[in-house]
């Protein structure tokens, strides 16, 4: 874990975009007859055996919720100048902090909290799942919705036409290498003809975007978190992997979770073993090992799976970055290889949210242009300090609390 104090302090002049769902959260403890039901597999184990079939539900508390809410929350505690697209017809997004415009209707979440975890039951929205770009220009009106240094992309999974929204930003990025809320392509603030890499973006020997070797004219960093990919069909994944590939006026980078990226990569496996196609990948240097196993050639060994997979998924997408995030740590992998960064130790208060302000805090630190590993470090931070506080920490309390848990990863 790297020392970010210093950059911490110093004030970034960043823009961040987020989209492009929302919901409505309801959280609630659960009990039945026997008392409380503290733990998510006794729950299960209650209606299994039929011990109980009618439970109590107190409820606790309700916020706002989705992927991109989280994120812009995330990223407005951070100092950005933030803007929100989600769907946010319900007044429980009326006090947000920041710019927000609305595409319609929230999805309901109910969140079963217990002391292990969380279970979440969801009322689609018939908004989003039907989300499309024409919506956000809608919203939009004559504001640009890309015109930021970082665009955080959430919830594909929950968007049936997820990958034709993706299709169609790639080919409208020319619109979208705008330069930014912070002048990032340059003194003059003009575009290449390609709208913003300027067409001499490079690709690494795994196909990759090299983004240390590529031109400083990029349009900014879009980070996608795909959500919850489990619930799509692998059919879906590589097309959506394709679609992400085809995007050129920005720099690109995929957050996953650890169900997240197995199945992504998996998919990928079938798709190019169906194909004839080879999914080894070159033997880059791993910064570190994961801890999740007892021993240490455990630990490496788990590593090198993350970092393999990663690297398939990068590779398939052509990104410049792909980014795991864990309990325990955090895993990148670009042109140069393998980065990892140990995560801090927390007990947890919250089982959902986390992985959005990671994301929110990613996008923020490639937009302020920090080093990976400290871009790392802040994302890790960001997420660990809501799990175990259940609440969104800016620069100054992020820092002071880093700062009593040094050695703790």
């Amino acid at each position: 874990m790297e020392d970010i104090g210093d950059a911490l302090a110093a004030e970034a002049d960043v823009s961040v975009t987020c989209l492009p769902d929302g919901s409505v959260d309801r959280r609630y403890a659960v009990e039945d007859a026997a008392g409380d039901v503290e733990s998510r597999r006794s729950l299960g184990r209650r209606i299994a055996t039929g011990h109980a079939k009618s439970f109590l539900v107190d409820h606790e508390d309700t916020e706002p919720g989705g992927q991109s809410v989280n994120a812009a929350r995330q990223a407005h505690a951070l100092g950005a100048m933030t803007t929100l697209y989600g769907h946010l017809d319900h007044e429980v997004f009326d006090g947000l902090p920041f710019a927000t415009r609305s595409m319609g209707r929230p999805a309901d979440v109910a969140v079963l909290e217990f002391d292990d975890d969380a279970v979440m039951f969801t009322e689609e929205s018939p908004d989003i799942a039907e989300w499309g770009l024409a919506d956000l220009d809608a919203a939009a009106g004559d504001a640009d919705p890309f015109d930021a240094d970082a665009l955080v992309w959430t919830n594909w999974a929950s968007v049936r036409e997820g990958t034709a929204a993706v299709r169609a930003f790639a080919g409208g990025a020319a619109r979208a290498g705008a330069g930014g809320g912070s002048g990032r392509n340059g003194a003059d603030g003009e575009r290449g003809a390609n709208g913003g890499r300027d067409g001499n973006s490079k690709r690494d020997a795994n196909g990759g975007r090299d983004a240390a070797n590529g031109t400083d004219e990029s349009g900014g960093w879009l980070v996608v978190d795909p959500g919850d990919v489990t619930v799509r069909d692998r059919d879906a994944v590589g097309p959506f992997l394709d679609a992400l590939a085809g995007i050129d006026g920005r720099d690109v980078a995929l957050s996953v979770n650890d169900d997240e990226l197995a199945f992504l990569a998996a998919a990928v496996a079938d798709d190019a073993s169906a194909n004839g196609g080879d999914m080894s990948v070159s033997d880059e240097n791993t910064a570190g090992t994961d801890d999740d196993s007892p021993t240490n050639g455990d630990r490496a060994s788990a590593s090198d799976d993350v970092s393999a997979q990663l690297a398939r998924v990068r590779e398939r997408a052509s990104l410049d970055l792909a980014v795991f995030h864990g309990a325990r740590a955090a895993v990148a992998r670009d042109g140069t290889g393998t980065t990892r960064c140990p995560n801090v130790a927390v007990e947890a208060r919250r089982y959902t949210g986390g992985g959005d302000r990671f994301s929110a805090g990613l996008a923020y630190a490639l937009a302020a242009e920090w080093a990976l590993d400290d871009a790392l470090t802040l994302a890790n931070a960001c997420a660990s300090f809501y799990v175990s506080h259940a609440e969104t920490a800016g620069p100054d309390r992020l820092a002071a609390w880093l700062a009593t848990r040094a050695g703790d990863s």
